[in-house]
């Protein structure tokens, strides 16, 4: 790991499976922090045992999506001498992050109260579902759950239609997200301090974070806002058209200077000059009527006509990319957000780098690690193990008394 990343010389042991929590700790291995994901032997983290993708059967590329730049360590935590290993791990570190059920790693004997008696300077990173506490903290979450209930599901799609879901985990990764901004600010808090916190993260609660700019609406003024599709329903015209050649283009005028250049790139300028569509209040009025006269006009050329008429312009439109062409964007191109590693068993791991510009931070992810690989290796370089104490413990035999700490 780079040495010149903000997070150089942090360390951090990942309890986390799945999509919130290894978002996260990616997200704070990406700026340099040393990340070692503590996994079962020979199960490990359950995206490792998702089917692979079409042509990449028996792949891990899921888990391998969330998972770069991270060590993984295999211990059977209901093993007492691996539990103990983990703890020493806990006490040669800076953070903790977990997704655990609440409850479940103060059962293990994995929870902040315990390992802060040990550790006090540690940050200590609990993401769930509807956190810790409360009339919902035990209820099952996972992404579709939390789109529900935060209320992002009623108002995606269109208005006629049902609720529907975001098209990928988004409620995982904003939680993942928050997780590692508030990790990172509890460490400088820490830093000055010397005291460490658990960091109380929920999926719900960060939803709602996020969603607060949409939801002034409900907040202040007490309605509840209803699915509008495509458009926006602050701004007209605001929709997804279809070109001659049936590709789909999203067109989004925010203020008067974009219908004007909107208006000229359509070729249609008395529309711009017309009183009746002269601000937007007045647009909104007039919305279906607006939007029906650019469905048609869209509906004369094919879709590469138009882009080149809306860029010289300066129009707000872009036609709607799907994953591959997203991927092979000019601009992602320019800034080298892709990258990739040879793995040993997988092949090319392709991997969506840090969206930052300067190649430090995408030079230094590493490819995702093989399920234990690096078990040995941490436990002398965190613990001051040697090899044969390191294997020797590996070698014992879970006891069948269930978990070690607390019941």
């Amino acid at each position: 790991m780079s040495d010149t990343l903000p997070l150089s010389g942090v360390r951090i042991v990942d309890f986390t499976h799945v999509i919130s929590g290894p978002f996260c700790t990616m997200m704070l291995a990406h700026m340099g922090a040393d990340v070692v994901k503590v996994e079962r032997p020979d199960i490990g983290d359950s995206l490792r045992n998702i089917p692979g993708y079409e042509g990449r059967e028996g792949h891990p590329d899921y888990f391998n999506s969330v998972n770069n730049t991270k060590r993984s360590v295999a211990l059977d935590l209901k093993n007492p001498d691996q539990h103990a290993a983990a703890v020493d791990l806990i006490r040669n570190a800076d953070v903790v992050v977990e997704n655990f059920k609440p409850g479940t790693a103060d059962r293990i004997g994995l929870g902040y109260e315990v390992l802060k008696e040990i550790n006090p300077k540690l940050i200590y990173c609990s993401i769930s579902g509807f956190g810790q506490t409360g009339p919902y903290a035990q209820r099952p979450a996972i992404d579709p759950i939390i789109q529900a209930v935060s209320g992002v599901m009623s108002v995606t799609g269109e208005q006629d239609g049902p609720p529907m879901m975001a098209g990928y985990p988004l409620t995982d990764t904003v939680a993942g997200m928050y997780g590692a901004f508030a990790v990172v600010s509890a460490l400088m808090k820490a830093r000055a301090s010397g005291v460490g916190e658990h960091l109380d993260v929920s999926m719900q609660g960060a939803m709602l974070y996020v969603l607060g700019c949409r939801m002034a609406e409900t907040l202040q003024a007490g309605i509840v806002t209803e699915r509008s599709g495509n458009q926006n329903p602050f701004r007209v015209p605001s929709e997804v058209f279809l070109s001659r050649d049936r590709r789909p283009t999203i067109l989004h005028c925010s203020n008067n200077k974009r219908w004007g250049a909107l208006c000229r790139a359509l070729e249609v300028p008395e529309w711009a000059e017309n009183p009746k569509y002269g601000t937007m209040q007045k647009r909104q009025k007039y919305r279906e009527e607006i939007h029906a006269m650019v469905a048609a006009r869209f509906a004369e050329r094919d879709q590469a006509d138009w882009m080149a008429r809306f860029d010289a312009e300066g129009a707000t439109c872009i036609h709607v990319h799907d994953y591959k062409e997203a991927l092979d964007h000019e601009q992602v191109k320019h800034r080298s957000q892709l990258t990739s590693r040879e793995h040993p068993v997988d092949g090319k791991v392709w991997t969506v780098g840090v969206p930052l510009m300067g190649s430090a931070y995408n030079e230094a992810i590493t490819r995702p690690p093989i399920l234990g690989e690096n078990t040995v290796d941490i436990l002398q370089e965190w613990l001051g193990w040697n090899e044969s104490k390191s294997k020797n413990m590996l070698r014992k035999k879970t006891d069948s008394g269930g978990h070690h700490g607390k019941n």
